[in-house]
């Protein structure tokens, strides 16, 4: 079942997965986050270079762990469109804590392209500079 929202948008069954991409993410689970995509994913985090495949996803989520102890999403938005592919724009916010115990939270938009199920593509759109500066 979908929900029509303006622009020919719908929720529909991508946002399941999506919600299951997050909740993987934030409980730092490695092998749950690869299980929600495909073995050849398209994967670029913020202004990182992309990477392809499930090493590259980890190499590129690797370099948050020197700063972040954790963090969480609060997705405020998501969208999903079936054609001409099944694609899902969420807009979110992500709160980071650091290893000093500090938090910040920053603005993101993150659009996930999807194939037989799973994530074939995953673009974060997110500026991270305020999270490593001093």
């Amino acid at each position: 079942m979908t929900t029509p929202l303006s622009g020919g948008l719908e929720i529909a069954s991508g946002e399941t997965l999506v919600r299951q991409f997050f909740a993987a993410v934030d409980a730092w689970d490695m092998p749950g986050l690869l299980r929600t995509m495909t073995a050849d994913v398209h994967f670029r985090f913020g202004n990182a270079q992309p990477t392809v495949g499930h090493e590259g996803v980890g190499e590129s989520i690797a370099f948050l762990t020197p700063a972040v102890k954790s963090l969480s999403h609060d997705l405020l938005q998501i969208w999903t469109l079936d054609t001409p592919a099944p694609a899902v724009v969420c807009q979110l916010d992500v709160t980071y804590e650091r290893h000093d115990g500090s938090e910040i939270t920053l603005p993101a938009v993150d659009v996930f392209r999807l194939r037989d199920g799973l994530v074939a593509d995953c673009r974060i759109y997110i500026d991270t500079t305020p999270l490593f500066a001093a």
